[in-house]
């Protein structure tokens, strides 16, 4: 009888190891980031490595990519941070830029206010939903006054 395949055998099955980055390469989302299901939970494939190769992320850290390659697992490129690490990494390689005016956040605000979903928003504004929703939580344009 043939054993069951373990969780970590099925994630390593779905890396591609053959050059610098170990690039996920199942189901990837809308922001390059690898996603895996484990016990019927979405999981992002970076947290799911460093889980398997570190133990158990502290309640409240990010698994933050040093090479910036959002579909990378490789454990080797990755490290613990807090959102404000996470952010302020992304300030210090330049991928923090953004096409919204101050007009164009107070707009999203409003929407926001209003019941738009955050999906429709990214879609009017043409960025990520995720933008959006940091305009809403007030971790990015915080000091936009409507």
């Amino acid at each position: 009888m043939k054993r069951p395949i373990t969780t970590l055998e099925r994630f390593w099955r779905k890396v591609d190891k053959s050059g610098e980055h170990w690039l996920w390469t199942a189901r990837i989302d809308d922001w390059g980031y690898g996603r895996i299901e484990i016990n019927r939970v979405n999981e992002c494939a970076h947290r799911i490595a460093w889980l398997l190769t570190n133990g158990e992320i502290p309640k409240g850290m990010c698994v933050c990519h040093k090479c910036d390659i959002t579909s990378c697992v490789r454990p080797e490129h990755l490290f613990l941070g807090t959102d404000q690490d996470n952010t302020d990494d992304k300030w210090r390689k330049g991928r923090a830029h953004t096409k919204l005016t101050d007009k164009e956040v107070k707009e999203i605000i409003v929407k926001l206010r209003i019941g738009y979903t955050q999906s429709t928003i990214a879609e009017i504004y043409g960025v990520a939903q995720q933008t959006v929703s940091e305009i809403n939580t007030g971790r990015a344009w915080n000091g936009v006054i409507t």
